[in-house]
């Protein structure tokens, strides 16, 4: 996909963008934007993808706005983009402004590859509600499924917020063998009372469990709360 602007688009899930069946999607040069759940009830309780649902995802100079997702009755999961079981890479992309009523306001990546953005915006997306007494996801990413390597270079993360705070809330929740965060900036996120990341650099490689956490060059100041909950277990950075 090149060159397009898709918009004011309705669906059940994946509402502007919908690739799954191990397809490699590319988006360039294109605007994802103000695209909503269609709105009525079906059998399943989640949703996702507000803007953009796919399984591997190459995203550049593109912006993924405006988007929403939620059901009726049930959760709704990455309110700009969601990504099943496959790899994200975004460059000079942002992703604004987006809502989810359960996880990832901005992305919600489940996966067990590479999510990498570089020179990315993620901004003044929102969460309403996380896994029921385990997490509130602030609206930047959701890689809560054991990514085996995360990385940002040259990212601002900023304004990302719950739509209800809570203690257990995250603005980033990030849980991968590898956490690399280089001349990134992160600031004004959160709500009273939660912690700005969480990191669990504890995952299998093969038969080795691996951490491996870097935050290089980059700045973390100015959040509601910038506490940065990490463990790493075993420790190896």
């Amino acid at each position: 996909i090149a060159d397009v602007i898709i918009e004011y688009c309705r669906a059940i899930e994946g509402n502007g963008v919908f690739a799954a069946g191990h397809v490699e999607l590319e988006i360039t040069d294109s605007i994802i934007e103000n695209n909503r759940p269609i709105g009525v009830p079906y059998s399943g309780t989640e949703a996702r993808g507000g803007g953009i649902f796919a399984e591997n995802l190459t995203l550049i100079r593109s912006q993924v706005l405006n988007n929403k997702i939620w059901r009726p009755s049930g959760t709704g999961y990455g309110g700009g983009i969601y990504i099943l079981d496959g790899n994200l890479t975004a460059e000079d992309s942002m992703i604004r402004g987006n809502s989810a009523s359960g996880l990832g306001g901005g992305i919600d990546a489940k996966t067990d590859l590479k999510v990498e953005l570089t020179n990315c915006v993620i901004a003044e997306n929102v969460a309403t509600t996380g896994v029921p007494g385990l997490w509130l996801h602030d609206g930047t990413l959701s890689t809560a499924y054991n990514a085996l390597r995360v990385i940002f270079d040259g990212c601002l993360i900023a304004g990302n917020h719950s739509a209800v705070p809570s203690s257990s809330s995250r603005t980033i929740f990030l849980d991968a063998a590898v956490i690399d965060i280089r001349n990134t900036t992160i600031t004004r996120n959160g709500s009273p009372g939660e912690d700005l990341i969480a990191l669990y650099a504890t995952r299998w490689i093969g038969t080795q469990l691996s951490s491996h956490f870097v935050l290089e060059n980059s700045i973390v100041s100015g959040n509601i709360r910038d506490r940065v909950f990490c463990q790493l277990l075993p420790s190896k950075t």
